[in-house]
């Protein structure tokens, strides 16, 4: 079954809603912007580097302005990232917003090992983007969690280690997943105790921003989704590529309904 638009020759799919012209743009569409955006030092260029399957950058070099480009395949169609790694220095703002035009999805950067960089996604670089494209999707990026899981590593690895390893084995675990901290305190509810600090972060901890704060901060700032990872280790990098996939073919659909007709539907 589908439905016309009174005023348009336009259809839509009774299914889902969706016109045949829309579904026609998402899977004509294989090129999304992407500008990087955020404070310096949060590991912008390694994360552009990393997603344009460019190796890790350990060395820091400040960026004015740098491109990449990299194809990828999401549900078995290729599409090619273009990707925008910008200056996060207040004197390069000029040359920065440049980037912005016609951009289809941000990645709003913060480390995790930096409670400052953290508040400024808040208090300036989202009215940055919004003012500039305020329709833009947004994806909310926690950089650098492998300092964070080092800290928690060397905090509980040693109590990790007495409580699950049996006293015979020689080795203690170099990797421990981030599921198995949440079974360790889990069933360690006094240790858990001993380590929270005054933010819910654990003791040493309380510096790193932790993964419910990103959360809460990204249903604040209405971006698409959050996503933690890591250019040194590569966790969280298919992830981040699959989600600005989606979000550009969710610029898609704004783009239609701001342009498509409001008018009363019948059916036909």
């Amino acid at each position: 079954m589908s439905f016309m638009s009174r005023d348009s020759d336009q259809t839509l799919d009774s299914r889902t809603g969706v016109s045949d012209q829309h579904q026609s743009r998402q899977r004509s569409k294989s090129n999304i912007k992407c500008v990087v955006v955020g404070d310096a030092m949060v590991g912008k260029t390694s994360l552009a580097r990393r997603l344009a399957c460019l190796g890790y950058q350990p060395e820091y070099d400040p960026t004015t302005f740098d491109n990449y480009a990299v194809t990828t395949t999401v549900d078995g169609k290729s599409y090619v990232i273009s990707l925008f790694d910008t200056a996060g220095q207040e004197e390069f703002g000029h040359l920065r917003t440049l980037s912005y035009v016609n951009c289809e999805v941000f990645l709003l950067c913060f480390s995790v090992a930096s409670l400052s960089s953290f508040e400024h996604v808040q208090t300036k670089w989202i009215s940055e983007i919004r003012k500039h494209s305020p329709h833009s999707s947004i994806i909310l990026v926690g950089t650098q969690i492998d300092l964070r899981d080092d800290a928690t590593l060397s905090k509980i690895g040693p109590m990790f280690h007495q409580t699950t390893t049996p006293k015979s084995s020689p080795c203690l675990p170099t990797k421990i997943r981030p599921s198995a901290y949440s079974s360790f305190y889990k069933d360690n509810d006094s240790l858990h105790a001993t380590f929270l600090g005054p933010n819910g972060n654990s003791g040493d901890l309380a510096s790193f921003v932790s993964m419910k704060e990103g959360l809460n901060v990204a249903k604040i700032l209405y971006s698409d989704c959050y996503v933690e990872c890591s250019s040194l280790t590569e966790v969280g990098i298919k992830r981040l590529t699959e989600e600005i996939v989606e979000s550009g073919l969710r610029y898609v659909e704004y783009e239609d309904e701001s342009k498509g007709c409001h008018c009363a539907c019948v059916i036909l």
